[in-house]
């Protein structure tokens, strides 16, 4: 048994290691919950695991997915390397008024990227909590955590969130000095992915084309069986008897976070036409009336939330979020670039990525099929220099968030095209998810994520927020909740994009962007 000591964070933890268990470093610390950043799923794929292992002879940088221990040593965690927690009272979000005791619920929207909770007290807002999925390790995106799930880590992710969610409330409760006996119900919503995972269900449907989910509706469930997980909180939240309410999914990719969102905005007035787009890993969007609604998923994958890009990171103390480029006489180029925080830059989050393409597009840095200059082809285009390592953007990068870029605008063409509407035919439309929210994209519009006739009408782009989150809190005090989530899933109709003729043509003529 050999010992490997842990420091991260400022922080300072043992391992303990069979050696004949043959596990990379990576899996190990995943094992014992320290948050390494395998935004790849541990495939050795995305560089972003890189930790420093001392073997008591040598002292070396090595990627934790590939190294496998072998003996007493200690490893050091660079601040770049694990995921980090956002500071717990920067996201508390109140309504202002005054707290008084009385009955409780809980709104949960699962996103794959971050949980929220909202923890309302007599039907009004009080505290919110927002934290990291902590089944990230297991895989960036959907896709990998799906097949991490059937490659037998199924119970393990459905533990590691539901330990989660559980201590998320005990905490709201706590600070909030909310007895659990007050807590009456819990309203979840989230894609069909994180349902199955979360209720441990099988994946292996959700992997393959048709793509057909066996479970959308889900039973009512009760606190203490479901959320009775071995965590700090536990015996806090013996006597809670909360029941649990999940939002029904329409199909595997329209999960119960865009019924949810649908659900709070309501936008189904018979002669206004909208697009409800929600942007993230999978940029769902519905277009329609409140007669017919048809809607899609476009499989942008993790490069909006920079996740396998390069220079990407969380949207996390030290992430570059804002940058402006301007050209020098000199043939160089001054960049500003702001941080959360004002930390030292880790890398660049999603939105600020979509930014630095935008600018460099303006600058002539690359050209409107996405080409670096040829002196920036091999090594990539410098952003920002920090402790340790240089962030630089790779033309393999720009290439991903082409990729992402055009999935969503092959998908809001193909709806458009089989409702044979315009783009000036659409009335209103919703911007939804923290991604979309944190974008201007009023600054990013030689990107042509959206249409020009609607950045050209502003009152047509309306910027929602967490509408999965609000819906969830709405049906937690609206006596009618189920009978409207029922009929506007009955009013929904789905398109796969990929089994669409013009697909192909479409998302080709979309790859470059127009200067």
């Amino acid at each position: 048994m050999y010992t490997i000591n842990v420091n991260y964070n400022k922080t300072q933890t043992d391992i303990r290691y069979e050696p004949k268990e043959n596990k990379t470093l990576a899996s190990i610390l995943i094992k014992h919950n320290i948050p390494l950043n395998t935004p790849c799923g541990g495939n050795g794929t995305c560089g972003k695991c890189i930790v420093e292992v001392c073997d008591g002879n040598n002292t070396f940088n090595t990627p934790a997915c590939k190294y496998y221990p072998s003996g007493n040593i200690r490893v050091n965690i660079p601040e770049s390397s694990y995921t980090q927690s956002p500071d717990l009272y920067n996201e508390i979000q109140t309504n202002k008024k005054s707290l008084t005791q009385g009955d409780a619920t809980v709104s949960a929207d699962i996103g794959s990227t971050s949980i929220s909770i909202c923890l309302s007290i007599n039907n009004a807002p009080a505290d919110i909590y927002t934290f990291p999925n902590p089944t990230i390790p297991y895989g960036a995106d959907i896709i990998s955590r799906i097949q991490s799930c059937i490659s037998g880590n199924t119970k393990t992710l459905s533990l590691l969130l539901r330990s989660g969610i559980n201590n998320a409330i005990a905490l709201l409760l706590r600070r909030n000095k909310v007895n659990p006996t007050l807590l009456k119900q819990v309203i979840i919503s989230c894609n069909n992915t994180m349902q199955h995972i979360l209720f441990g269900l099988d994946c292996t449907p959700l992997s393959a084309y048709p793509f057909k989910s066996q479970n959308t509706v889900f039973k009512t469930r009760q606190y203490n069986s479901f959320f009775n997980t071995d965590t700090a909180h536990e015996s806090f939240m013996d006597n809670c008897t909360a029941t649990i309410h999940t939002i029904s999914s329409f199909a595997s990719f329209i999960g119960g976070d865009i019924v949810s969102g649908l659900y709070s905005l309501e936008p189904f007035e018979p002669q206004k036409t909208f697009l409800f787009l929600d942007l993230g890993t999978n940029a769902e969007m519905v277009l329609g009336t409140g007669a017919h609604m048809i809607c899609t998923s476009a499989a942008a994958g993790p490069a909006f939330e920079a996740a396998s890009l390069s220079c990407g990171c969380a949207y996390s103390p030290g992430a570059i979020y804002d940058i402006t480029i301007n050209a020098a006489k000199s043939g160089n180029y001054n960049i500003k670039y702001k941080t959360i925080q004002n930390k030292i830059p880790t890398g660049i989050c999603g939105s600020g990525i979509l930014k630095l393409i935008s600018q460099m597009l303006n600058t002539g840095i690359i050209d409107s099929y996405g080409t670096l200059l040829e002196e920036y082809s091999q090594d990539g285009f410098l952003v920002a220099k920090s402790s340790g390592h240089n962030i630089r953007i790779t033309q393999k990068d720009i290439r991903e968030i082409q990729l992402a870029i055009s999935a969503i605008r092959t998908g809001i063409d193909i709806l458009l095209q089989k409702t044979s509407l315009s783009a000036s035919d659409i009335d209103t439309v919703y911007i939804s998810g923290s991604f979309g929210s944190a974008l201007n994209f009023y600054d990013i519009q030689n990107l042509n994520i959206l249409k020009p006739e609607w950045l050209n009408n502003p009152e047509t782009i309306k910027i929602s927020g967490n509408t999965s989150l609000n819906g969830a809190i709405k049906y937690s005090y609206d006596k009618f909740a189920d009978f409207k989530i029922n009929n506007l899933i009955s009013r929904l109709e789905e398109i796969i994009l990929a089994g669409d003729d013009s697909f192909n043509s479409l998302f080709m003529d979309n790859i470059n962007f127009s200067i």
